[in-house]
């Protein structure tokens, strides 16, 4: 039987031009929390990313998967940026999890939101190349 080694999140900047372009059709519907990520991406103060998700079980195993369009706030400090990539992934593996029941694991994707969450940010996501977006 496999264990869960390690759940890995790693984020990079999306282009963001699909994800902005749903974020503010729905906004345009009048609906205030979409507004509100357009207003903070339009101010810099939030960030639309490309995460790539990784389930590493024993034995080398691994199950991986990318989602793009995720909208962060954007902080100064790293820490505050990557935990808010590690709740958003937590929410994410269990889609992962449904993966590995398919391959016969035997992994609860419950248990896997709750596991520690290790996210590395890529250089143009880390705070001293913050992008204000154009």
């Amino acid at each position: 039987m496999a264990t869960v080694q390690r759940l890995w999140a790693r984020a990079c900047l999306d282009d963001g031009h699909a994800a902005l372009a749903h974020a503010e059709a729905e906004a345009a519907t009048g609906d205030e929390s979409w507004q509100q990520w357009v207003a903070e991406h339009r101010r810099g103060e939030a960030l639309i990313l490309n995460l790539e998700l990784r389930v590493e079980l024993t034995g080398g195993e691994t199950v991986e998967e990318s989602i793009g369009g995720v909208f962060v706030e954007n902080h100064a400090d790293a820490p505050r940026v990557e935990r808010q990539i590690a709740e958003l992934a937590s929410d994410m593996f269990a889609a992962l999890g449904k993966q590995l029941a398919e391959r016969g694991h035997d992994v609860d994707a419950h248990e896997l939101g709750e596991m520690y969450v290790h996210v590395e940010l890529d250089a143009d996501v880390r705070p001293t190349s913050f992008r204000t977006p154009a």
